[in-house]
């Protein structure tokens, strides 16, 4: 196992399963408030750190609460899978994608986001247009950026509106290393069922981009981006090997 793939198996942990992470670091902070109640009968100064304890694991029961939450809509998403998933994403905006690579390899530190349209002809989807980030801000698609997050419009509203999809960038999270982002978290995934996204992060060889939806992970084929195909946890992890500066 290389840095790359070691990289990766902690994204899966708490990109897929943060509910037991939050949950697991709650009980800690409840035992240790538990432990500091006890000792703070005899020295006071305890009280701080039951308080602190006290503080953190509420903040982590409302974390696990909510990802809970997450977890259900998107199981409901993909209650019904289709009968013909999609095996190849293909992008035909190469202008649009070439844009927001050069974006994602300003290494911004904030996130960015865009629209997407596509068609679907069988197992295989077509992205026709990767709409300028600028504009899609303009136009009040993409409501608000954070370190960690991009708002975007209800994504009913846009679907009327003709958009298949979200493009988002990613920065740099400390201490995960680059290959984390190729584990999709719950609150990405958790979109309208029919829609493709994208994301773009950096590694050292420059700036990377894979597809996904409610539940599956595409892969480009080549050094263009141009084509992605379907890639179980298994596919990722050998597309890993081949990476191990990432």
């Amino acid at each position: 196992m290389n840095r790359a793939q070691a990289q990766y198996a902690l994204g899966r942990v708490f990109n897929e399963y943060p509910d037991c992470m939050y949950a697991a670091t709650a009980a800690f902070f409840a035992v240790n408030a538990s432990t500091t109640w006890m000792k703070a009968q005899e020295h006071p100064i305890h009280y701080t750190f039951f308080a602190i304890n006290t503080i953190w694991g509420s903040a982590c029961v409302a974390l696990t609460a909510r990802e809970l939450l997450n977890r259900k809509d998107l199981m409901r998403r993909t209650r019904h899978p289709q009968k013909t998933p999609v095996e190849i994403v293909i992008i035909q905006d190469e202008l649009g994608l070439d844009r927001i690579l050069q974006r994602t390899a300003d290494k911004e530190e904030l996130e960015f986001g865009t629209m997407l349209r596509r068609v679907r002809d069988g197992s295989n989807i077509t992205i026709t247009e990767i709409l300028d980030p600028a504009v899609a801000e303009q136009k009040k698609l993409i409501l608000e950026r954070g370190k960690r997050y991009v708002r975007i419009e209800k994504p009913k509203l846009l679907s009327r509106l003709g958009y298949g999809g979200m493009h988002h960038y990613h920065p740099q999270v400390p201490f995960t290393g680059h290959a984390y982002h190729y584990a999709i978290n719950n609150t990405d995934r958790n979109k309208p069922k029919n829609w493709i996204d994208l994301l773009t992060f950096n590694t050292p060889a420059g700036p990377e981009l894979i597809g996904y939806d409610n539940k599956r992970t595409y892969l480009p084929t080549d050094a263009t981006k141009r084509t992605l195909v379907r890639a179980t946890p298994k596919d990722i992890w050998k597309y890993l090997a081949d990476k191990p500066s990432v």
